[in-house]
């Protein structure tokens, strides 16, 4: 295959050298629908878990919603599900909230000629479904951010690893004499900062090193995810509309998501094997709720499920590499194959949207984050598909 300069002649150099290819994006394009009624699962009472009290932005939530609210937004069925229109999405994209707050209208009761006004405040939490895992390992393989804002110019980077090492090593700079690189430095030089891979990477390295912290004296700042997740909700229910306001990593201030150590150092020991932490607060929790639905979900829907996916494509990533400067045969992933770009890149149309619904509603912010032009960028890639 030739070396490609754009996404766009990259897709069809692809579908011009496989018909079989083209045949299965094309059944993929006509075969959108989402089953979004049941892109999360709704906790019918509030959960219980053991006291966070102590920490800082976490003890706001109970273990379960914190492991699972961590989940970038790009991964969630909810925030990635095919709405026919704002309308729609008003409707369905509330269950993106872990925890949503409903506010009745304000109701003037008069008692002895004292006027009380009151209004109901009920609370509702939801844990997010994730979509298939083969295809959140695809959009770390594939380079992909969280922040819909950058423009299209992120695409550019979506290539096949082959035709990025081969680049790679083609402009390699001449004061490098060494006829061999290692593949941490390739890599370095191919995923960039804003990847949803190397946040994820860095976020588990993160957790590793907390532990040492104390030990060590040493002092730890304050950390702020980086890539984009929706920790809260607001819903107030009128007579004539019904609006609701989601907090997110990129609405609201950093003060109000900043992780103190106390929060990272509840999360280490959450995701520390030997204790077995999470397997045993999942059977509390199911002596609770006596919900297998739920178990199972949380099983699968948390964050150190996600990092540890991050962990796995990190490291076939560079045994890839290493294949390729070896000139060996390397034996691909699932997650790999290019037709999951595809499947990628029509589920990141649906999350710009949604975002740029999610993140402009009335009132929410004075900030103007939309960003037509990925939208049309996008749009005209997956209408190339089906030509």
């Amino acid at each position: 295959m030739s070396n490609t300069n754009t996404i766009d002649e990259y897709i069809k150099s692809l579908l011009e050298d496989d018909n079989n290819l083209q045949n299965e994006v094309e059944n993929l394009l006509n075969n959108t629908e989402t089953n979004y009624n049941n892109c999360s699962y709704n906790v019918k009472e509030l959960i219980i878990t053991p006291t966070t009290t102590g920490l800082s932005f976490l003890s706001n939530y109970n273990f379960v919603n914190i492991i699972n609210m961590l989940i970038p937004d790009l991964f969630l069925e909810c925030t990635t599900a095919s709405y026919k229109d704002d309308a729609e999405r008003l409707i369905y994209l509330p269950k993106v909230c872990p925890v949503i707050s409903y506010k009745t209208p304000k109701t003037e009761e008069s008692i002895n000629n004292v006027k009380r006004i009151f209004q109901k405040i009920n609370i509702q939490l939801n844990i997010q479904r994730t979509i298939d895992l083969e295809l959140i390992a695809s959009f770390m393989y594939f380079n992909f951010t969280s922040d819909y804002r950058t423009g299209n110019s992120q695409f550019a980077r979506l290539f096949f690893l082959e035709e990025r090492v081969n680049e790679y090593l083609l402009n390699k700079p001449s004061n490098n004499s060494s006829k061999y690189t290692e593949p941490q430095v390739i890599f370095s030089e191919l995923y960039s900062s804003d990847s949803l891979l190397i946040q994820i990477i860095n976020f588990s390295n993160k957790l590793n090193e907390v532990l040492n912290y104390n030990k060590n004296g040493l002092n730890v700042c304050q950390y702020f995810i980086p890539w984009l997740f929706t920790y809260n909700c607001l819903q107030y229910n009128n007579e004539s509309t019904s609006n609701f306001y989601p907090y997110t990593s990129f609405n609201t201030n950093k003060s109000l998501y900043a992780m103190e150590y106390s929060d990272l150092f509840y999360l280490s020991n959450m995701n520390n094997s030997s204790s077995n932490s999470i397997n045993v607060l999942l059977e509390t929790l199911y002596k609770y709720t006596q919900d297998p639905d739920l178990i199972k979900l949380i099983k699968v829907s948390n964050i150190f499920t996600i990092i540890q996916i991050a962990l796995d494509v990190y490291n076939n990533i560079l045994m890839q590499i290493s294949y390729i400067l070896s000139k060996k045969i390397y034996v691909t992933n699932a997650y790999q194959n290019p037709i999951n770009l595809f499947k990628c890149l029509n589920l990141y149309y649906n999350y710009v949207k949604n975002e740029i619904f999610l993140n402009n509603q009335p009132n929410l912010s004075n900030l103007n984050i939309k960003d037509e032009n990925t939208l049309l960028y996008l749009e005209k890639l997956i209408a190339n598909f089906n030509k």
